[in-house]
Formats: C-alpha cells, structure tokens, sequence
C-alpha cells in the first residue's frame, strides 16, 4: 500500500480523522493524570487509530512525524520505561504494525540521503535548522545551537530562538536521534506546565563553497 498513492478521497478522509485525533490528544493533554498514564493513554489512542485506519495509517504519506504511526512507534520505544515487563500492557504492542512503521522510516532517511547527494551534484547543498517546540500547538521553535546538547551548559547555551544563530546540519541524521533522546527524557520528566516537548526541523538551502 505505501507505494501507491493515496487517491484525494482517501487524502481528505485521514486528513479529518487526523484532525480527530488531534483534538482528542490535546483533550488528553489537559487531564490531571500522571505522567505515566497520560503517556499509556496516548499510546491506546494512537493504536486505536491504527486500528481503525489501517488501509491508510500506514501509507508513506501519513507517516511524518507527530502523525498518528509515528506517535505510536515512539510511545512503544518508551512503553517499558513507565511499565517494565508488566504482562497487562503487551496487548498494546503490534508487532505488524511496527514492522510497517519501520520501513517508512527507512525509506524516508534514504530518500532524504539520496536528495542530499542530488543537490550537492547540483552546486548546492540542503541545510537544515533543529529545534522543538514546548508543545504541538505552539509556534515558536528553539533551535539548537551547536551540534550536540551540552548537559553542563544551560538553555541559553544549548538553544535559541534566534535563527540566525541556530546551527546548521548538514543533513536530518546529524541531529534526528540525538535530539529525539533528549526530548524523550525531557518528555519523561514531570511538568507543572502541561508541556509535552516535539521536535522540529526546516529546510534551508545553501551553496556549495568552491
């Protein structure tokens, strides 16, 4: 299915069930319930919604970040941090499912890789700016500003909401899994301010220096 494309009906059907679900997460989100629950309770959602949607949920095309499969993939990656090996929650995980995840996954880093080596041909070079934002809702990105988090050095070291001052990557895999990390951990800490932090990333395009 993921090399077929998705007709404009399909296109509008997950695109407003997505939009369900969104509301539904952020109806989540003001719950007053732990940590550890809000996160298994976000996990049902996602697979709930897989459930129901499986002739699209897993098409390349709804397979970005923040979109329900993706969602799901990270919440199980983090299901054993807040359950160990409780037998009660097995039931959640569906190893199909993840299976499917994965090789989109996959094909996005290679089709990543592959643009990246076209434009360097070309004279030019993709550049990308890495940051998160507080929550899903909100707009304003910190950005990173040097290559890797410095645990000894505080935000104003660490990130900016300056662009001009942000760090430029060379490509998402520079970035993707260090700064995932370090938000799962952040995410994992209890808040007072409802924040759940997600990363974000954009495209800036450069010339190649001869």
């Amino acid at each position: 299915m993921s090399n077929i494309e998705l007709t404009e009906q399909q296109r509008a059907e997950i695109r407003a069930a997505i939009k369900h679900w969104r509301t539904d997460c952020k109806a989540l989100d003001k719950l007053d319930i732990d940590d550890r629950e809000k996160h298994i309770e976000r996990l049902k959602l996602a697979k709930s919604f897989l459930d129901k949607h499986k002739e699209t949920a897993f098409h390349y095309e709804c397979s970005g970040r923040g979109l329900p499969a993706r969602t799901y993939h990270s919440r199980v990656d983090m299901l054993k941090f807040y359950v160990g090996d409780d037998e009660d929650y097995k039931h959640l995980i569906n190893n199909d499912y993840l299976s499917k995840i994965e090789v989109n996954i996959e094909r996005y880093r290679a089709n990543i890789k592959a643009l990246d080596e076209s434009l360097e041909q070309e004279g030019s070079m993709k550049r990308y700016l890495a940051g998160y934002l507080f929550k899903p809702s909100h707009t304003e990105v910190h950005y990173l500003r040097n290559k890797k988090i410095d645990g000894l050095k505080k935000y104003s070291g660490n990130f900016t909401t300056d662009r001009k001052e942000a760090y430029l990557f060379g490509q998402v895999s520079d970035f993707d899994e260090h700064l995932q990390a370090f938000l799962d951990k952040v995410n994992s800490e209890p808040n007072e301010d409802g924040y759940h932090f997600v990363m974000t990333h954009e495209q800036v395009t450069a010339k190649v220096k001869t």
